[in-house]
């Protein structure tokens, strides 16, 4: 992992090292260098100090940027290669435009490969998020994909106002975290869960068009999907797994899956994977290594990066603190 406070534009690289920064601009010719992987042309529209600021985060699988201008202007061009683009308004201008269409409109702006036109007004601040099209289909199972790309393909991803607030607080919250504590991102499972749980709240943030509840599976069908996860999650890296992937592994639909899992362990499969998790810090609290461990060690180790939330999960699932687990560890002795 690398921090960079320099003027460095940020490219997605599958075995690139994770990356975080920030950088500021004053002047368009300079945003249009920096502003890779797009190819853009920016004309201010009004005279006066064009100034841009951007703080950003940089995975294998995608780029989360939190972004301001000062001056308005009028940018066109091409979006990346590669990638599925969305944006989620912090401060709107009224006058700001995506295709014409105002960004104020229910919905997050989208983006695939392709042409962009949009005007941003002054003072305008938003997050921008770019995801790896290959990590898509890798990840979510192949409805879920067609249907997340397919609504990308309209321009807006349709989504409530509550939702879309939901999600900014999530990023922000993502952006702050690993500024603060950049040692996260040298553990692999955080960066698969920082991934996949991105995807995962796109997903619960949108309502995707072409997906919906039929009835209920056929038991036969739900208890072969259930031993084929299980099978699966043996093996499995559960830090980085996410519930459309095991639905893919498993040879059934998410609904399916879900019934299956709330019918036999009265929790849904993301419930489930959590749990699971949780256990395995638990059992490194209790057997740390000769050299010692610290709780934030075991808890990036599983992939849990947000530790307030972790210890209140741990707390409440357990019935104590994860220092109290550690401090009464027991010291196994050779005989």
């Amino acid at each position: 992992m690398a921090r960079d406070d320099r003027i460095i534009p940020p490219k997605i690289q599958p075995s690139a090292p994770p990356l975080i920064g920030s950088l500021e601009v004053d002047d368009p010719v300079l945003y249009e260098e920096f502003a890779r992987p797009w190819d853009l042309c920016v004309t201010p529209t009004t005279a006066g100090l064009f100034l841009h600021r951007k703080t950003f985060l940089l995975t294998p699988a995608f780029v989360l940027q939190e972004e301001s201008f000062q001056c308005p202007f009028r940018v066109f061009g091409m979006t990346p290669p590669g990638l599925l683009g969305f944006a989620v308004p912090i401060r709107l201008d009224r006058r700001s435009t995506f295709w014409n269409a105002p960004l104020h409109e229910r919905g997050l702006p989208a983006s695939l490969p392709g042409a962009l036109d949009a005007n941003i007004g002054a003072g305008q601040s938003h997050l921008i998020v770019l995801i790896s099209l290959d990590f898509i289909y890798r990840t979510l199972a192949p409805d879920v994909a067609s249907a997340l790309v397919s609504a990308a393909m309209t321009r807006l991803l349709p989504a409530s106002d509550i939702k879309i607030d939901r999600l900014k607080r999530l990023l922000l919250c993502t952006l702050r975290q690993t500024h603060r504590r950049p040692m996260m991102l040298e553990y692999p499972a955080v960066l698969r869960a920082l991934e996949t749980n991105l995807l995962a709240r796109l997903l619960d943030t949108i309502a995707l068009p072409g997906l919906r509840a039929g009835h209920r599976p056929a038991p036969v069908k739900r208890q072969r999907g259930l031993d084929r996860a299980l099978e699966f999650l043996r093996d499995a890296d559960l830090a980085g797994l996410s519930v459309p992937q095991l639905c893919g592994a498993s040879g059934v639909s998410q609904r399916t899956l879900e019934y299956a899992f709330l019918e036999t362990y009265g929790m849904t499969p993301l419930a489930f994977l959590r749990r699971w998790r949780l256990h395995a810090v638990r059992r490194q609290l209790m057997c740390p290594p000769a050299g010692g461990l610290t709780i934030t060690q075991a808890a990036y180790s599983e992939g849990f990066y947000q530790l307030g939330r972790f210890a209140a999960e741990y707390r409440l699932l357990f019935g104590e603190r994860p220092l109290e687990t550690l401090r009464r560890s027991p010291r196994l002795r050779s005989g």
